[in-house]
């Protein structure tokens, strides 16, 4: 595997440029004798894995003053509530302070004292692209916790199309290695004036932008993909990974790429037992619904390009018909549905998904000091029925009793196209079925309650009954 180094418009010293290509370089031989793995905590939604990481985490940094581990999830808002669960290990969590957060974050590398930092994905994606920050990671012996897997394989958004082609054509880089890096040898980047250029040259040189094509002269592209460096689990002594189904992920094709293995995680036992048939019996698929949806696609394109205002008329009857009759009538918080972000709005439109009575846009309402009610602005995801069909990670919707889904789910063409184009396994059905599974599990079913959904995909409820039926 190739790593190139960005090498215009850095501020860095060459002395650190050269210590950033020995960092690189020892993590490409680490991958080469194949000793770099990801170790596997996986089971169903709702049995505790996060929970009994965490102790076991918190347990041996107790014991041994030498054990450092960063927490990484998604969310900041999970990072408080499940870090305070255990008031013995209270005082051992840090999480970097508002302001420069890469900066914040290596305070707390080099502290001697801190052993356990929580941080979101998106703090851990921008400081693997900081040579300090993985010298200290390394140095210090941190391991590394995630708490489900991260998109690590997405449509390269640095440029368009039309200007990626343009590069091709002037000759600008050319494709290595089996998977189609981008490598930038256009050195008189003075010359180049879009900064849509200099973006595309800075990212090839990190080298984290790919593409397949059917096309040796570039004239039709498949795909342009952005896929982040290996070097974000290379820094750290163990990684453990915690999620449900891997095998056939976006994420798992991403470990292929990469020569990263995975193997189980065996010391992690989860404080849980929930199975499939537990799942059945809280979880009711309603199917009284128009049979006008099974002839519907429900996709994203569908929903870009062929969904009509009779179409999204009949979502939101749809909605409010379901709800209505299954008790969240005058309760509106008690439903949650999904469609693609893009429809949801802040008024009701001939293209906007706004089900009569199930409003999606409720704000806080907070009392200040002198008793007055006032509006933060802030969507109160427990009363707003909009539940984002790739939540995970949070508590914020278990109020929910009554769940619709109305999207029809695959994984981003680009990112699909590319896989595809490389042959590289993966299941655009394992991704829906994922997705689907862990929106579910938002719902009040994580508190052990019984809850109804209605899938109008055809295709997605028959992977959710299919799923339901099975042992595994």
């Amino acid at each position: 595997m190739i790593f190139t180094l960005l090498s215009f418009k850095v501020t860095k010293k060459p002395n650190e440029i050269m210590e950033l290509q020995k960092f690189l370089a020892q993590s490409v031989s680490q991958l080469s004798k194949g000793s770099m793995e990801i170790e596997v905590l996986e089971a169903l939604p709702g049995n505790g894995k996060s929970h009994s990481t965490l102790r076991y985490i918190e347990a041996a940094a107790i014991a041994d003053s030498e054990v450092r581990w960063i927490y990484c999830t998604e969310y900041l808002s999970e990072i408080e509530s499940r870090t305070a669960e255990n008031p013995a290990a209270a005082g051992l969590w840090h999480t970097p302070s508002e302001g420069e957060k890469t900066s914040k974050f290596l305070e707390l590398l080099k502290e001697p004292k801190v052993q356990l930092i929580a941080i979101t994905h998106a703090l851990l994606l921008s400081v693997s692209r900081n040579y300090e920050v993985n010298r200290w990671l390394k140095d210090r012996g941190f391991n590394l916790f995630m708490d489900e897997c991260m998109e690590l394989i997405k449509p390269y958004d640095g440029c368009t199309d039309g200007n990626f082609r343009v590069a091709a054509i002037e000759g600008w880089f050319t494709t290595k290695d089996p998977y189609g890096k981008v490598c930038w040898t256009n050195d008189d980047v003075a010359s180049i004036t879009d900064t849509a250029f200099n973006r595309l040259a800075n990212d090839a040189k990190r080298g984290v932008v790919f593409c397949a094509t059917g096309e040796i002269d570039f004239s039709k592209w498949i795909s342009v993909v952005q896929i982040e460096d290996e070097v974000l689990f290379t820094q750290f002594k163990r990684v453990v990974v915690a999620t449900y189904q891997i095998e056939h992920t976006i994420f798992d094709a991403y470990l292929t790429m990469k020569g990263i293995s995975r193997v189980p995680c065996t010391d992690i036992v989860c404080g849980r037992s929930v199975t499939k048939a537990s799942i059945k019996n809280l979880l009711t698929i309603y199917r009284k619904h128009d049979k006008k949806f099974d002839k519907k696609n429900l996709s994203s394109t569908w929903w870009s390009k062929e969904a009509t205002a009779e179409d999204v008329k009949l979502v939101n009857n749809a909605i409010r018909n379901i709800g209505d009759l299954n008790g969240c009538k005058g309760n509106a918080h008690l439903l949650g549905f999904t469609v693609p972000g893009n429809r949801i709005g802040a008024a009701r439109n001939a293209k906007t998904v706004y089900p009569k009575g199930y409003p999606h846009t409720v704000c806080y309402v907070e009392t200040d000091e002198d008793g007055k009610t006032t509006s933060t602005g802030v969507v109160d995801k427990a009363t707003s029925t909009y539940v984002p069909c790739n939540a995970r990670a949070s508590n914020a919707y278990a109020n929910k009793t009554v769940m619709v889904h109305v999207y029809n789910r695959y994984p981003m063409k680009k990112v699909s196209d590319f896989l595809n184009m490389h042959k590289i396994a993966y299941s655009s059905d394992v991704f829906a079925l994922n997705e689907m599974a862990q929106w579910c599990w938002r719902s009040a079913i994580r508190n052990g309650e019984k809850i109804t959904v209605t899938v109008l995909s055809k295709r997605m409820r028959g992977l959710l009954e299919k799923w339901l039926d099975t042992d595994k």
